[in-house]
């Protein structure tokens, strides 16, 4: 957040009066703060309404002991399914494949009513329309599948884009 004052010093440094841009847009000047957000652009997946965040799924992860011990990364993504309705998937890069089909019960067990639990928007999708925002979980070893990328990356990325990775 930026008060009035400093914002207007900040577009004085690129050369834009902020009185001017009143005059011009016949705008009442209010000297209310300015509120800046950033880091939303793709950094959501959207499905139904609902924009589902890398840190609701972080904070699902973590606040179940078994998948906070047993999950190294995850990405989100949107999916067409066999009926070509976009759904949300979520993968999961797992420490160890020998819990896999545990983790992968708890879950499917767990993500969806959390993820309503803590996403007013996910929550009402999946009362409206609980096909559409039914999750598709795919989970990876080490490395494989989407984390195979982040082998050479430094930030991990969360939210992915374009079309499945190969099996």
């Amino acid at each position: 957040m930026l008060t009035f004052e400093e914002m207007r010093e900040r577009l004085q440094l690129h050369g834009i009066d902020l009185a001017e841009l009143e005059r011009r847009c016949d705008y009442p000047r209010w000297y209310l703060p300015f509120l800046y957000i950033y880091g939303r652009k793709d950094s959501t997946v959207s499905v139904m309404g609902a924009n589902i965040y890398p840190e609701d799924i972080e904070s699902i992860v973590y606040s179940t002991p078994l998948l906070a011990k047993s999950i190294n990364a995850f990405a989100i993504s949107l999916e067409e399914d066999a009926g070509g309705n976009p759904r949300p998937c979520f993968e999961f890069e797992l420490l160890d494949l020998e819990r896999q089909a545990e983790v992968e019960k708890e879950l499917r067990h767990v993500l969806p009513t959390e993820l309503a639990r803590l996403n007013l928007d996910y929550k009402k999708a999946r009362e409206e329309y609980p096909q559409a925002v039914d999750p598709i979980l795919r989970s990876f070893a080490m490395n494989e599948g989407p984390f195979k990328e982040n082998l050479d990356r430094i930030k991990r990325r969360y939210v992915k884009r374009g079309s499945p990775p190969e099996r």
